[in-house]
């Protein structure tokens, strides 16, 4: 299993930094998005939006929630026709962008311990 989506990972090289990024270079670990994804429809497309969208930013408006396979983990708040508000946490490779957890959680301190026991629940 590699460390980050992607060749960069194995040199232990995840991209920090904005760039290039477009709406279909956004994947979903399915873990983590599979349920809010088949509950809301429209919120696949309004998060790689927004994933875009912070890219060509710089990911100014993002902070960081923790380290994922190697790759420090993102996370920002997206706004859904559907489900209303709802935070991500995201990783950013290079071109590729993978999307780890969607929550309706807003309060970042909730949503970091919640996306801590998340995480601790997928290590070996």
């Amino acid at each position: 299993m590699p460390l980050c989506p992607g060749s960069a990972a194995a040199a232990g090289t995840c991209d920090e930094g904005g760039g290039v990024l477009n709406a279909a270079d956004v994947s979903f670990d399915k873990r983590g998005c599979d349920k809010a994804l088949r509950r809301w429809p429209d919120l696949r497309v309004r998060v790689a939006a927004a994933v875009e969208t912070q890219a060509q930013a710089g990911f100014f408006h993002c902070k960081g929630a923790g380290r994922w396979r190697g790759c420090a983990l993102k996370e920002c708040r997206v706004n859904s026709r559907d489900a209303g508000s709802v935070r991500i946490a995201f990783s950013v490779e290079g071109g590729r962008a993978t999307v780890v957890y969607i929550t309706q959680t807003l309060v970042r301190r909730d949503f970091l311990r919640e996306l801590d026991r998340f995480l601790g629940e997928a290590r070996p």
